[in-house]
């Protein structure tokens, strides 16, 4: 009886090299595709998060014929400002009802402190409202501790806590210690950082942002519009020289976000620092703005804006200085070009 066999040819080496080449170019091809489908996506979520801090503080408005405050009872601004006490609050706390998140709302004590940060722990500034940060009575840290998604750019993948440290920035002593730690925000409201230890109503009128210490704007105080108006600017998690701000609470330098500082710091200013020596040519990466309450985003080419009557922008990099200049100032009567 015969057997037949039958030849079985398999892929050769250079065939199968081949495969895998083509393979790995389709791949190569499709992953930047796949990458910039993702962070598409990502920064659409963005915008939805603006838009919804947007009617937030719409509603909050309607509610009570102002917007929040942008922080109140500093510790940081006591000694220039003589305010009675220390609570180191922020408006987010206020906002909270209407960014669903009424059960953390009543959960926060606004007769108590928020943390008990003081101007670099310095003893002229003392917290003397009933209970500090920490304490079994006031358990506010608890809260500011929690990070809310709401809050936070999808795209930027930084520490959404402050761990570092530095008492300057921490909720508590009590609190770090126990593992409470500052939990931060993306975004946050527009204010003059030069001036961020002066009330918002002794500022000139040419001067305010929407926001400050304070502060008590309302709808009508755009005397420029509030659709030329900036109300909340993106920021990074991360930065170079200070912290980026925690929603729940105020520190050495936790109070907003300024559009325009100086010409010198612009949105996305990745090199560190006006004071360094010599200026702005300490070395950075992108995604780590490099300075505290400064403009920037990890998306490419510029950061989101919300303004005053709940538009969402994406404002470039390139923008011209004085563009940014109006946009900050809620009435200063200059003309607004393209932005």
């Amino acid at each position: 009886m015969s057997t037949s066999f039958r030849s079985r040819r398999g892929f050769t080496l250079i065939e199968l090299l081949v495969v895998i080449a083509i393979i790995a170019i389709l791949i190569a091809l499709l992953l930047p595709a796949v990458q910039q489908a993702r962070e598409a996506a990502r920064r659409t979520q963005c915008r939805n998060n603006l838009k919804q801090i947007g009617l937030a503080l719409h509603n909050y408005h309607d509610a009570f014929g102002l917007f929040p405050y942008s922080t109140t009872g500093d510790g940081n601004c006591t000694n220039t400002t003589g305010l009675p006490q220390v609570k180191n609050h922020r408006g987010w706390a206020l906002l909270l009802p209407y960014l669903d998140q009424s059960p953390l709302y009543n959960q926060f004590n606004f007769s108590y402190s928020a943390s008990d940060c003081t101007y670099l722990g310095s003893a002229a500034a003392t917290v003397v409202v009933p209970a500090q940060t920490g304490t079994p009575v006031n358990n506010n840290d608890q809260l500011v501790s929690r990070v809310l998604t709401a809050l936070l750019c999808p795209s930027d993948d930084g520490d959404p806590y402050y761990r570092g440290n530095s008492s300057a920035y921490h909720i508590s002593a009590a609190s770090f210690n126990s593992g409470y730690y500052g939990a931060k925000t993306s975004y946050d409201f527009s204010i003059r950082t030069g001036s961020r230890c002066t009330l918002w109503n002794n500022l000139a009128i040419d001067q305010r942002r929407l926001f400050g210490q304070e502060s008590n704007s309302k709808v009508d105080s755009m005397k420029d519009g509030s659709s030329n108006t900036v109300a909340v600017v993106e920021t990074t998690l991360e930065v170079y020289d200070g912290v980026a701000p925690r929603w729940g609470y105020s520190n050495h330098v936790g109070q907003g976000v300024d559009l325009f500082s100086t010409s010198s710091r612009k949105i996305n200013d990745w090199l560190c620092c006006g004071w360094a020596t010599p200026p702005f040519q300490q070395s950075n990466k992108p995604g780590r703005l490099a300075e505290w309450g400064t403009p920037g985003s990890t998306h490419v080419g510029g950061c989101h804006v919300l303004l005053g009557d709940g538009a969402v922008r994406f404002i470039s990099e390139n923008v011209d200085n004085s563009t940014r200049d109006r946009l900050a100032r809620i009435s200063d009567a200059q003309p607004l070009g393209e932005f």
